[in-house]
């Protein structure tokens, strides 16, 4: 019932609760709700930034904990989603992306 859903791929009942308790929806009943372009976008950044709850409330981390003034991580920040599966990948396309920025400036 609680299966991945969403941008986010939201899954578990803990999660679902978590997340319609702070944007003040019903996803335990109505976990369909986490498909909605809208709600799936809200529950993402929710989740990874220090948003209502003052912490990433994926994983207890947050983007702001490894994109700042003095760090770029995009390896540790996959711990925001998911531990640290396909990090290395996930951190390769964060720096094609920067250096396409770059070249586009």
């Amino acid at each position: 019932m609680y299966y991945g859903r969403g941008d986010v791929q939201l899954t578990w009942y803990e999660n679902y609760e978590r997340m319609g308790d702070l944007m003040g929806l019903p996803l335990l009943e109505q976990p369909e709700l986490a498909l909605d372009p809208e709600i799936s976008a809200q529950i993402l950044v929710e989740g990874m930034i220090l948003g209502k709850s003052n912490r990433g409330d994926f994983t207890g981390y947050s983007l702001e904990n490894f994109f700042n003034p003095q760090r770029d991580d995009p390896f540790g920040a996959r711990r925001i989603i998911n531990g640290l599966d396909s990090a290395h990948t996930i951190a390769g396309y964060h720096y094609k992306f920067l250096e396409a920025i770059r070249k586009a400036s």
